[in-house]
């Protein structure tokens, strides 16, 4: 790989592993969020046996007090995939929101094996549960503040992908699995090192197998 193609590789794992956190507002609100796979559980907790699997065809809808955090959770949850995190409003009164909301969306709600709905839904898309949402709010008497725009986190198979594709070369979708999740001094380092020629990491007792005649 040539310099300026590391360069390039570089500010595409950069970008994507911040995860454009620090566009969603640390602030309370409502949000849908949704997710690009074919099949995964909805949480990581060793202790769940069996837990409720969900695919591109789901989404979810719910409030959380700092929405920036809760999207962070969802990119730790779904790790390896795309993560669409969009929020529908700011508001302060989040619970009373979301209960004039959710009686709107039962008859999309998941059901557990124990018979118990969740909060992810089905056979309805995330634009349609937006629009449910905002006349709820509405006829509720809701005065929110909409955010009208969409997070999208890359997942790694999506970012390997474009990368051997921008680079054409495997070696690019390589390094982007590896270097996905180190540090950010980590990384810096790791590219520094790979910018060097090779001959200056040589051992000390490194010599030619053969010489020039």
């Amino acid at each position: 790989m040539t310099k300026s193609s590391i360069d390039v590789l570089e500010r595409n794992i950069s970008s994507s592993v911040r995860a454009d956190l620090t566009n969603v507002p640390a602030r309370s609100g409502l949000y849908i969020v949704w997710v690009d796979c074919d099949d995964a559980p909805i949480d990581n907790d060793p202790r769940r046996k069996d837990p409720l699997r969900i695919s591109r065809i789901n989404c979810k809808f719910g409030r959380a007090k700092n929405l920036r955090a809760r999207y962070r959770n969802y990119l730790d949850v779904f790790d390896k995939h795309s993560v669409t995190f969009k929020v529908i409003a700011i508001l302060e009164d989040i619970n009373a929101a979301e209960t004039i909301c959710v009686r709107r969306l039962a008859e999309f709600r998941m059901r557990g094996r124990s018979g118990r709905r969740h909060e992810w839904l089905a056979n309805v898309s995330p634009s349609q549960v937006e629009e449910i949402v905002r006349e709820a709010l509405v006829a509720g008497g809701f005065v929110p503040a909409f955010e009208p725009s969409a997070i999208r986190r890359v997942g790694e198979d999506a970012i390997a992908e474009k990368l051997v594709s921008d680079h054409l070369s495997g070696s690019a979708a390589l390094i982007a699995l590896m270097l996905k999740r180190l540090p950010d001094k980590t990384r810096s380092r790791t590219f520094a090192a790979v910018r060097t020629p090779w001959l200056r990491w040589r051992p000390p007792n490194w010599a030619p197998t053969h010489s020039r005649a």
